[in-house]
């Protein structure tokens, strides 16, 4: 299991979540953070995408984000997922995703 993290501008939210619910991902995870930017410092507001999903599935995420406009300077992370539990119906790993 991994899980895939990126930031975008609030602007750029709705492509975003637009592109990767077309693909197969319709449960992601938005937060608002603030994040400095490398050339001139002060913090900006930014909205973090997370999603969990099998090993599987990945390299279409990346895809959709990176056609979604997932650039100027912003990264995305791929992080693997110890466990995963849906507390709700008590599925475990690969299951609760």
């Amino acid at each position: 299991m991994r899980r895939v993290r990126t930031r975008v501008h609030p602007f750029d939210l709705a492509v975003v979540v637009e592109a990767l619910q077309a693909d197969g991902f319709p449960g992601l995870t938005l937060s608002e953070v603030l994040a400095e930017e490398l050339t001139d410092g002060p913090l900006r507001p930014r909205v973090e995408v997370s999603i969990a999903m099998h090993d599987d599935r990945v390299e279409r995420a990346l895809q959709s984000l990176r056609r979604a406009g997932c650039r100027r300077g912003q990264e995305i992370t791929v992080e693997p997922v110890e466990a995963a539990v849906r507390i709700r119906t008590g599925e475990i790993d690969e299951a609760a995703l």
